[in-house]
């Protein structure tokens, strides 16, 4: 059959059943993936709990945190050099990472501090409400059921939000020995949080694949 220029239907088929894009992770290359840019990554987090806010409220300091911000891009190639490659085994394997142009050791660490905000030190529900002054949170109490029901179940769906299924044997081991430990310390909801920031501060959750 001879397709014409501008089947849209055959463009959209060729992209979701791409041979390369529906194999498992297991089976696929790796170098296979790229890594998230720091405002995606923060934003995905984000999307995957939902934001409680009574209150109309914007999430603020962009720049601090992810060295980027909506619509503030320095030209309209984006962020970063589509070449960039860093220095070290990415370089010396002919790869390129133009993400982590932007990225240094301060922007690690503020990364790694928003997901552990966003996770684990948000005001709870009632300080908002009350009139905390940072105004939004993460209700995190409507996935105690998950944990009670089977710490895996939630964990489970922390996999499929947050990694789109890709977490491997290792870490999922990792994170249920470390909550079958701390749950003789940690109340449910603080389970939730700790177990929510291991998969959010992971170097697994910057690399989308």
């Amino acid at each position: 059959m001879r397709r014409e220029r501008g089947d849209l239907g055959a463009v959209v088929k060729q992209i979701l059943l791409d041979e390369e894009a529906r194999q498992p992770l297991a089976d696929q290359a790796p170098e296979f993936g790229k890594i998230k840019e720091p405002l995606i990554r923060g934003i995905q987090m984000i999307r995957a709990f939902g934001i409680y806010e009574p209150n109309t409220h914007k999430p603020q300091w962009y720049d601090y945190v992810f060295n980027q911000s909506p619509l503030s891009s320095p030209s309209v190639f984006n962020f970063f050099s589509d070449s960039f490659t860093p220095a070290g085994e990415l370089n010396e394997m002919g790869l390129v990472a133009p993400e982590l142009e932007i990225i240094n050791d301060t922007y690690m660490v503020r990364n790694s501090n928003h997901a552990a905000w966003w996770s684990m030190w948000t005001p709870s529900t009632q300080e908002i409400d009350a009139g905390h002054e940072r105004a939004m949170t993460i209700d995190f109490t409507p996935f105690i059921s998950m944990l009670q029901n089977d710490p895996a179940e939630l964990l489970d769906y922390l996999d499929l939000v947050l990694l789109s299924g890709g977490m491997n044997d290792t870490m999922r081991e990792a994170i249920l020995d470390y909550d079958q430990v701390a749950k003789e310390w940690l109340s449910d909801v603080e389970r939730v949080k700790e177990m929510t920031f291991m998969v959010t501060g992971s170097p697994q959750f910057a690399v989308q694949r």
